[in-house]
Protein backbone atom coordinates (compact mmCIF):
# COMPACT_ATOMS: atom_id res chain seq x y z
CA UNK A 1 0.00 0.00 0.00
CA UNK A 2 1.25 3.88 -0.70
CA UNK A 3 0.81 6.43 1.57
CA UNK A 4 0.00 9.58 0.19
CA UNK A 5 0.78 12.83 2.23
CA UNK A 6 0.06 15.63 -0.67
CA UNK A 7 -3.33 17.58 -1.08
CA UNK A 8 -4.23 16.17 -3.74
CA UNK A 9 -4.50 12.63 -5.47
CA UNK A 10 -3.79 11.61 -9.24
CA UNK A 11 -4.59 8.38 -10.55
CA UNK A 12 -3.41 7.03 -13.75
CA UNK A 13 -3.48 3.85 -16.13
CA UNK A 14 -1.91 2.50 -19.08
CA UNK A 15 -3.68 4.72 -22.10
CA UNK A 16 -5.62 2.37 -24.61
CA UNK A 17 -5.79 3.72 -28.23
CA UNK A 18 -9.19 3.72 -28.96
CA UNK A 19 -10.57 4.82 -25.80
CA UNK A 20 -12.59 7.66 -25.50
CA UNK A 21 -13.31 7.57 -21.83
CA UNK A 22 -12.02 6.38 -18.47
CA UNK A 23 -14.29 5.56 -15.64
CA UNK A 24 -12.10 5.50 -12.20
CA UNK A 25 -14.18 4.02 -9.52
CA UNK A 26 -12.70 5.15 -5.99
CA UNK A 27 -14.09 3.78 -2.43
CA UNK A 28 -12.98 4.31 0.99
CA UNK A 29 -12.57 2.06 4.35
CA UNK A 30 -14.81 3.35 6.57
CA UNK A 31 -14.76 1.26 10.00
CA UNK A 32 -13.73 -1.85 8.36
CA UNK A 33 -16.45 -1.67 5.24
CA UNK A 34 -15.69 -0.14 2.05
CA UNK A 35 -17.90 2.74 1.09
CA UNK A 36 -18.27 3.98 -2.55
CA UNK A 37 -16.80 7.47 -2.99
CA UNK A 38 -17.09 8.75 -6.32
CA UNK A 39 -16.59 7.52 -10.41
CA UNK A 40 -14.50 9.96 -12.40
CA UNK A 41 -15.27 9.61 -15.97
CA UNK A 42 -12.26 11.75 -18.22
CA UNK A 43 -11.66 11.41 -21.77
CA UNK A 44 -7.79 10.73 -20.27
CA UNK A 45 -5.66 8.02 -18.66
CA UNK A 46 -4.98 10.51 -15.67
CA UNK A 47 -7.50 11.99 -12.95
CA UNK A 48 -7.20 14.43 -10.25
CA UNK A 49 -8.96 14.67 -6.89
CA UNK A 50 -8.62 15.86 -3.93
CA UNK A 51 -10.49 13.49 -1.01
CA UNK A 52 -12.28 14.45 1.81
CA UNK A 53 -11.18 11.95 4.14
CA UNK A 54 -7.94 11.92 5.85
CA UNK A 55 -5.55 9.27 7.17
CA UNK A 56 -8.17 6.42 5.95
CA UNK A 57 -7.23 3.32 3.32
CA UNK A 58 -8.91 3.91 -0.02
CA UNK A 59 -9.00 1.71 -3.47
CA UNK A 60 -9.59 2.42 -6.88
CA UNK A 61 -9.94 0.08 -10.40
CA UNK A 62 -10.81 1.68 -13.44
CA UNK A 63 -12.26 1.06 -16.98
CA UNK A 64 -12.00 2.16 -20.72
CA UNK A 65 -14.37 2.68 -23.39
CA UNK A 66 -14.64 2.68 -26.82
CA UNK A 67 -17.00 3.15 -29.50
CA UNK A 68 -17.50 -1.05 -28.87
CA UNK A 69 -18.73 -0.72 -24.99
CA UNK A 70 -16.79 -0.95 -21.53
CA UNK A 71 -14.09 -2.83 -20.68
CA UNK A 72 -13.97 -4.81 -17.83
CA UNK A 73 -12.59 -2.99 -14.66
CA UNK A 74 -9.19 -3.32 -13.85
CA UNK A 75 -7.60 -5.06 -10.29
CA UNK A 76 -7.93 -2.99 -7.52
CA UNK A 77 -5.26 -0.92 -6.11
CA UNK A 78 -4.74 0.72 -2.77
CA UNK A 79 -3.59 3.22 -0.89
CA UNK A 80 -3.68 5.32 2.18
CA UNK A 81 -4.32 8.86 2.00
Amino acid sequence: MITITTTSVTLSCAAIADAIQYDFEIWYDKDGAWQYYYTYSPATSLQTFWPTVDNTDCRWRVRAENENGVGAWSGWRTFNY
